[in-house]
């Protein structure tokens, strides 16, 4: 809905289809999200040339898959940490289930000469 609702009921399907139509549904598909994350990480390479690489945590590793499956050269580094089965699991909030761990990560990479010279400060 409108209100930034994570809940997929009926009501949240009725409601895509009338604002969006079954061709526009269509397009929200993992695969038109890599093409989407091979524009972005293109267009970033463009004004900032250098290695880039990507840290996916359950759900975005079913996205990065499929990005890696359709665009293997595009990033240089990848990491896949609580690979996602989209058949067995569904957690539209797992993002703030692992924030804390990637938050982590990232301060541990800034400390590190190798790895904090690939963010930009």
């Amino acid at each position: 809905d409108d209100n930034a609702s994570q809940t997929v009921d009926s009501a949240c399907i009725t409601y895509l289809l009338s604002k969006w139509g079954r061709e526009g549904i269509n397009q929200f598909s993992v695969t038109s999200a890599a093409h989407d994350l091979s524009i972005q990480i293109q267009s970033y390479q463009t004004d900032n040339p250098g290695r880039v690489g990507v840290l996916a945590v359950s759900y975005g590793t079913l996205w990065l898959d499929r990005f890696l499956q359709i665009y293997p050269t595009v990033v240089q580094a990848s990491v896949m940490d609580g690979v996602f089965n989209p058949i067995t699991s569904s957690n539209s909030r797992a993002d703030l289930l692992t924030s804390g761990v990637t938050w982590q990560f990232l301060d541990y990479c800034q400390r590190q000469p190798e790895c904090s010279k690939n963010f930009l400060p």
